[in-house]
This record gives C-alpha cells, sequence and structure tokens, in this order.
C-alpha cells in the first residue's frame, strides 16, 4: 500500500516527501553514511517531491559515485546519476 513520507535535512532548509509503497532498504556503503548508520529507499523518481532547499543542495563524491546533498548539514536525500530515474532519501540518521 503506498504512503506518503516525508524527511529533509537537519538544519530545516531542504524538505521533501515521497508516495510509494515501502519494502527493501539497503544500508549505504559510502564512509560517511556507513558512520551514521543511514539505510536508503529507493523509488521512482516521480515518487519524490523537493519541497524547498535546492539552492541549500551540494554534490557529495565517493568513489564513482555522487549524491545530492544539503550544504549546511548533509543528512538529507541522496540523489545520484547512477540511479537511473530513481530516488532514495534516507531513512535513519
Amino acid at each position: 500500500m503506498k504512503q506518503t513520507y516525508g524527511g529533509g535535512c537537519q538544519c530545516g532548509k531542504v524538505r521533501y516527501e515521497a508516495t510509494f509503497e515501502l519494502g527493501e532498504v539497503i544500508a549505504c556503503n559510502c564512509s560517511r553514511c556507513g558512520r551514521l548508520g543511514s539505510l536508503l529507499a529507493f523509488m521512482p523518481k516521480d515518487s519524490f517531491k523537493l519541497l524547498s532547499g535546492e539552492g541549500a543542495m551540494t554534490e557529495y563524491q565517493f568513489n564513482k559515485h555522487t549524491s545530492i546533498i544539503c550544504s549546511v548539514r548533509p543528512a538529507a536525500s541522496s540523489r545520484s546519476p547512477e540511479a537511473k530515474g530513481r530516488a532514495a532519501p534516507r531513512w535513519r540518521r
């Protein structure tokens, strides 16, 4: 069953919501997320809606991957070119 989930970064500048059926979540293996214990859930990109904070976001690069994160206190959504049309907001910080 689809539900709407809301979230954002720690500073509050970036806010988002996602409407989808939450299934599997995965533990991100980058050094930053590994320390935070972040969990990710992938969904179709059109299920993810950025409500505010587009100007407060920056790129975070690790290995061959790039994520878009909050530049003030990075803990919001992760969007990556490798995601192939999917979004992956963090579910646990």
